[in-house]
């Protein structure tokens, strides 16, 4: 019994590690599939709790994804708000998925066409349906707003191909069958073996 036990398991430990290997080269191969710079920032004060803007008040640049993170600009970390503008390239015609988080506001525009409008006051929270769209190959403009008036300054931005959330679940269920695979490999190490009289 023991030796069936081991023998299962380890199958399924390189099974999950092949399956790994593949689902880090194959969500790799889909983020390339969107080359994109940095965000291009210009900074406002904001004049009301409502994200109308005010004066500029300096420029600088954002990452092309971010996760969940504190915006501050300098020293002002309440009452401002952000225009940034961002070119990418999509190298073939593909479903893209576009994913906001604000504390207070944002809005995105994909080459000029609003597509995510979550412009109030509101504590920090991702869109519970990330906008899909589709687009051609080629250079594609993004326009992305966010504002904050008072409590904490928070956003998150995230693109990727539609596909990319198969190669993720690739990923996540490899960890599944990985754990599988020790669990059976260590119970047959531990298991006695049958005596023969």
């Amino acid at each position: 019994m023991r030796r069936p036990i081991l023998v299962v398991g380890l199958i399924m430990l390189i099974a999950g590690a092949v399956l790994l290997g593949y689902g880090f080269k194959y969500t790799g191969d889909l983020e390339a599939l969107i080359k994109a710079g940095e965000w291009d920032v210009t900074w406002y004060r904001v004049v009301d709790s409502h994200g109308t803007w005010g004066d500029v008040i300096g420029h600088s640049t954002l990452p092309a994804k971010f996760e969940r993170t504190t915006i501050v600009y300098d020293d002002v970390s309440e009452e401002f708000g952000f225009k940034a503008t961002m070119t990418i390239e999509l190298l073939r015609d593909d479903t893209v998925v576009f994913q906001t988080g604000s504390d207070d506001g944002a809005m995105l525009y994909v080459d000029g066409e609003l597509v995510i409008n979550d412009w109030v006051e509101k504590g920090y929270y991702t869109l519970a349906n990330p906008v899909r769209i589709y687009l051609k190959a080629g250079i594609h403009t993004l326009e992305l707003w966010y504002y904050s008036w008072h409590g904490p300054d928070e956003a998150s931005f995230d693109m990727h191909v539609e596909e990319y959330e198969i190669a993720r679940s690739m990923q996540m269920a490899s960890g599944g069958v990985i754990s599988i695979g020790v669990v059976m490999a260590v119970i047959g190490l531990i298991l006695k073996p049958k005596v023969k009289i």
